[in-house]
């Protein structure tokens, strides 16, 4: 037996022959442990990726692959040089959503209400500094018992939309407006206005699906016309001396802050509109709470909000009754924690929820949780970036967002910075072993190179929004190896590296030498596949390239294992065919994959250390590596060069 990775692993010999012939291997096998640009390469352990990956992952499996093309969501390809600014995923607690954007000076939303998905204005001509839009949707209990979205962008108006979203079908003059289905239960308030075409129709009652009391003539509307709700705009709403650059609900009460301003306003949450309270301030009111230096975002830790400001605060908010003479009435708190010169939030784009914790990018472009911890009283925020502190801190993330988007890989924290292009990807996952123990499992993935300046979960599929065009794609399970793109089909450059062997860490001193490489993985037959050699610290001795497969040489029979297709269980008798001897159980759609095994000859040199690479570069590569090595052993060249 021998440990390898903090792993007891066995080791089985075999014989044979020495020199040119030995295919001993010392490899990393799968699973690998994430990904790790501060820890020096030439240290790290050998199962982590190193700083220069890209456009690869860590799959549940713990192979490493090469990640899916981002796939076109939008039916008609907008080349507009003009990037996505702000987006929001409004999931309405009616049962559909919607996707909100803002780009080239329009606020839209996205719906396939004519059965192609289209994008719909409802702002337009914003100036740059009001396309800084936050939104956070609003629970109306009093009178149409249903969500609506808020949304504030640096100016000192709440704006409000109900989402109604139908077809026209025909209208009485100043009388009604007929649609294609239940108003309420669509959307729209029971009262209000609506555009259909660029004119706006003012309403008083809902039956059904007729919108009554109308004020305007819509009779020459088309039919299967879009009918929308239009933007309401709430003057000075909080107060007129203070601009709103963002908003977050929290148990249904409306907060309001501003980048230059120490006021937090609360509304009602019955009324978002109104921040007033009673003498004796009852459960529910408004209020306005003063902070130590300017805003900087809200999040939400345990139910309750979080506000940050200046450089090194943040406040925890919460409500405490008390009676009043006979009044019930309840006190507003907050609790202060002094984080650190530039430990707070560095903007509400960049605070979201993990694990009922504060998950948020700092002033330092460090990723932080303001939650408990084990073996701590008291909240801390603590480092979550260790892995990738330099990389972070060397990223310029202006325009970019924080977001936590839950799905099959797990907890995935998504940091995009539009200017490089780069979107950074934190992995959570939370498991509970036979014992009844909980494991948490915490790794970074490599950078990936999407061209995205905000990511969410649309209908249950996690999408990115352009930072260059108008456009939303698709980010996994795309079943495609190539992006898209206004211009057409993209390839892009995956790069799997591997930290530096020097005899696991144990032989620095002394040299190395080998002359075989052997890569394991699964792959399409067409993938152009390479492997790259770094012999000594960033090849300072040599760098060599070797060919797994390519357009000329590809894999060769031997090299590559295919099966048959198995049958299914109605096309097969259990008795003829038991699910053991063939019935196919792969996860996703690995087992449509060849498996390859090749090996490499190349050329003996002495080294220190060497580093492991593997890439593709052309559209439709698909690959995923299970595991690489060499045959090294001690070499029998001493290192006397290095001698003084």
């Amino acid at each position: 037996m021998a440990t390898k990775q903090g792993k007891t692993v066995a080791v089985h010999k075999q014989n044979v022959p020495a020199g040119a012939d030995n295919f001993e291997f010392d490899l990393d096998i799968a699973p690998f442990n994430g990904y790790d640009s501060t820890t020096d390469p030439t240290i790290v352990e050998q199962h982590i990726l190193v700083r220069g990956s890209q456009n690869v992952y860590q799959k549940i499996s713990g192979t490493i692959a090469n990640r899916p093309g981002r796939k076109l969501i939008d039916s008609v390809v907008d080349a507009t040089q003009a990037p996505i600014k702000s987006a929001f995923i409004w999931n309405t607690s009616l049962g559909f959503s919607y996707a909100m954007r803002v780009a080239n000076g329009n606020l839209q939303f996205f719906s396939a209400i004519t059965g192609t998905g289209a994008w719909y204005t409802l702002m337009s001509s914003l100036a740059t500094a009001n396309q800084r839009v936050v939104f956070s949707p609003w629970f109306d209990n009093v009178t149409d018992k249903k969500d609506l979205l808020l949304w504030v962008m640096h100016d000192k108006n709440t704006y409000k939309w109900d989402g109604g979203v139908a077809l026209f079908v025909s209208a009485i003059n100043n009388t009604s407006i007929t649609l294609d289905r239940t108003a309420i239960t669509n959307g729209f308030a029971s009262s209000g206005t609506v555009t259909i075409n660029g004119t706006t129709y003012a309403y008083s009652g809902v039956s059904g699906s007729t919108l009554t009391g109308v004020t305007g003539d819509a009779s020459a509307q088309a039919v299967n016309s879009v009918v929308y709700s239009t933007v309401k705009t709430n003057s000075n709403i909080p107060t007129n001396d203070f601009t709103n650059d963002f908003i977050k609900v929290v148990n249904n009460q409306l907060y309001s802050g501003s980048y230059t301003d120490q006021r937090i306003f609360l509304s009602k949450n019955t009324d978002y509109t109104d921040h007033s309270s009673s003498a004796t301030r009852l459960t529910g009111e408004g209020d306005t709470i003063i902070l130590d230096d300017t805003g900087k975002g809200i999040g939400v830790f345990q139910g309750q909000a979080v506000c940050f400001a200046g450089t090194s605060l943040a406040y925890l908010i919460s409500f405490t009754q008390l009676t009043v003479g006979s009044v019930l009435g309840e006190q507003t708190k907050r609790q202060i924690f002094n984080l650190g010169n530039l430990v707070a939030a560095q903007g509400h784009e960049f605070i979201d929820t993990l694990s009922d914790n504060v998950l948020y990018l700092d002033q330092n472009n460090q990723l932080r949780s303001l939650g408990n911890f084990k073996n701590f009283f008291t909240t801390k925020a603590v480092i979550m970036s260790l892995q990738v502190q330099t990389e972070l801190s060397e990223e310029n993330f202006t325009g970019g967002s924080l977001r936590v988007v839950n799905d099959a890989r797990g907890d995935l924290c998504y940091i995009t910075a539009p200017i490089s292009g780069k979107t950074y990807l934190y992995l959570e996952r939370i498991t509970l072993t036979a014992q009844g123990d909980v494991v948490t499992e915490r790794i970074w993935q490599p950078p990936q190179q999407w061209n995205i300046s905000r990511v969410d979960s649309f209908n249950g599929v996690t999408i990115g929004f352009s930072n260059s065009n108008p456009q939303m794609y698709q980010l996994w399970d795309t079943l495609q190896y190539h992006d898209d793109s206004p211009s057409g089909q993209l390839p892009y450059t995956s790069i799997m590296l591997t930290g530096y062997h020097n005899g696991n860490q144990g032989r620095r001193q002394g040299k190395r030498i080998f002359e075989k490489v052997f890569w394991e993985g699964y792959a399409t037959p067409g993938t152009q596949l390479y492997g790259a050699l770094y012999y000594d610290y960033q090849g300072s001795t040599t760098l060599l390239s070797v060919i797994i497969s390519d357009k000329t040489s590809g894999f060769t029979t031997n090299q590559l294992f295919t099966g048959l297709v198995p049958p299914s269980l109605g096309d097969a008798s259990l008795g003829d065919n038991p699910l053991g001897d063939g019935l196919n159980t792969l996860p996703d759609d690995q087992a449509t994959l060849a498996k390859f095994r090749v090996i490499n000859d190349v050329q003996p040199i002495d080294c220190f250390e060497y580093a492991l690479m593997v890439y593709s570069s052309t559209a439709d590569d698909r690959w995923e590596i299970i595991s690489l090595g060499t045959n090294a052993r001690v070499s029998e060249s001493q290192a006397a060069e290095i001698r003084k």
